[in-house]
């Protein structure tokens, strides 16, 4: 079973990072290299997607892709290109393009104006800091009053969503991620999902009585645990495997002398990736918050393969623990009140 990394940055390297930005914006959370969007833009006739990667604050790759449609005979469209910006200007600044994957040129200047707006309402938009931030805005490339929706935890223009005035999606996020390594083609090799997401049917585990008990300590803060059956073998000493169906993940976190909020909602961001070519639901994601516990529930999409992906934070010393669950969706879905009850047992001691 290929297992989601969480994140590759450590707690304490972000005491370090640089703040990245898009020019004339400050960012909440500052974006880190390799970070990456993609939108689907509804107003096209067919699944259109829109995509960003920053590399650094001089140099972003875009890409726009259309998969090819058999009943309106039209073919794959794939165009991708790496635009070098001044990030000393406060304005969007072209000073340099390498098309990577040529097309055609009105598609080319649609992804230039896509660049320039949206950077150019994140700006206007002002301090973005929260799940969801609101404002409404003219923007004449869908259909003139629209309403933006915002949230620090989204990388590079921190967009959800635009709406129309009648509450329509014209353009929304659908996957957000990380590239992992240089070798790394998640970006580029992403065609959107399909309408309807579905695991293959599975043959799932036995299950056994509830005894055993996972523990991973940790001399500064204490102990975390979870209860699960003798259907669960541990592979590492922070990691359980239940044959080829679901992995568990207790991780003990801890939390750099920064700003306490700062860092949460860092690790919420993170906690919202795409691993390697396994690409997250985020329409269809959901993030909870009460009394200082964080719940991230996502579904992650990998070729024929859909697994259903929780991850809890809890407040452990002066950090957090960690419980990770990674289980195929079509197993979960049979079993969902077994792994629920999993995922309940898990406490700080």
């Amino acid at each position: 079973m290929k297992l989601h990394k969480l994140f590759s940055l450590s707690a304490l390297s972000l005491l370090a990072l640089p703040l990245f930005a898009l020019p004339g914006v400050n960012s909440y959370i500052p974006d880190q290299s390799g970070e990456y969007v993609y939108y689907q833009d509804t107003t096209f006739a067919r699944p259109t997607y829109a995509g960003f990667l920053f590399y650094n604050d001089s140099q972003y790759a875009l890409r726009y892709y259309a998969a090819a449609d058999a009943k309106t005979k039209q073919d794959e469209v794939d165009i991708e290109l790496l635009i070098s910006i001044n990030p000393e200007n406060e304005k969007l600044d072209f000073t340099g393009e390498l098309v990577v994957k040529d097309g055609e040129s009105t598609l080319i200047n649609y992804m230039h104006d896509l660049f320039y707006d949206l950077t150019a309402k994140r700006k206007k938009a002002g301090d973005i800091k929260g799940d969801e931030v609101t404002s409404n805005d003219f923007y004449e490339m869908f259909g003139g009053a629209v309403v933006m929706k915002y949230s620090s935890l989204v990388p590079i223009f921190n967009v959800k969503s635009i709406q129309n005035e009648r509450g329509e999606e014209q353009l929304k996020l659908v996957c957000v991620g990380r590239l992992k390594s240089s070798q790394d083609t998640s970006f580029e090799d992403f065609k959107g999902f399909s309408k309807k997401i579905a695991d293959k049917k599975r043959k799932a585990c036995k299950n056994g009585k509830m005894s055993l008990l996972m523990q991973v300590a940790n001399e500064a803060n204490g102990e975390i645990v979870a209860l699960a059956d003798d259907s669960w073998k541990q592979s590492l000493p922070n990691i359980w495997i239940q044959g080829n169906d679901a992995v568990l993940t207790l991780v003990p976190l801890q939390e750099p002398e920064i700003d306490g909020e700062l860092f949460e909602n860092f690790m919420l961001r993170n906690c919202l990736q795409s691993g390697e070519h396994s690409y997250i639901d985020y329409a269809n994601a959901l993030v909870s918050r009460s009394g200082g516990v964080f719940t991230v529930k996502s579904r992650y999409v990998s070729g024929e393969s859909v697994q259903q992906d929780i991850k809890v934070l809890k407040p452990m010393g002066s950090g957090f623990a960690m419980l990770h669950l990674t289980v195929f969706d079509s197993i979960y879905q049979k079993k969902k009140a077994y792994y629920d009850a999993i995922v309940k047992s898990f406490s700080v001691k």
